[in-house]
């Protein structure tokens, strides 16, 4: 994960890091186990639903995550391929609201 988000101590790390933590556990709840050929689209889905729906999170928010999967998705996809292609293949960002103008 250093090699993606950089140095341990850093915010986007501590963030990319928090991001996976609530995303494994998500998927322990939902599925039982954490075994990555578990991870499919529409487990992704869900946790995107949950996290804008029952965490009430922004858009913003569930987009950094999102794109926080997409690169393990890919990172772990590269190493042995998944069973069910790669589990964030064409999920969408969410659409975000523009933000105000301050000029």
């Amino acid at each position: 994960m250093a090699i993606e988000a950089g140095p341990a101590g850093t915010n986007t790390f501590k963030a990319k890091k928090r991001d996976l933590q609530q995303f494994i556990d998500f998927v322990r709840q939902s599925a039982g186990t954490d075994e990555p050929d578990q991870w499919t689209k529409s487990l992704t889905e869900s946790f995107l639903r949950y996290l804008s729906r029952m965490q009430e999170l922004s858009a913003a928010t569930v987009n950094r995550m999102l794109a926080t999967l997409k690169h393990a998705a890919a990172w772990i996809h590269r190493q042995r391929p998944f069973l069910v292609w790669n589990p964030c293949d064409r999920v969408r960002m969410l659409e975000e609201d523009a933000p105000d103008w301050r000029g």
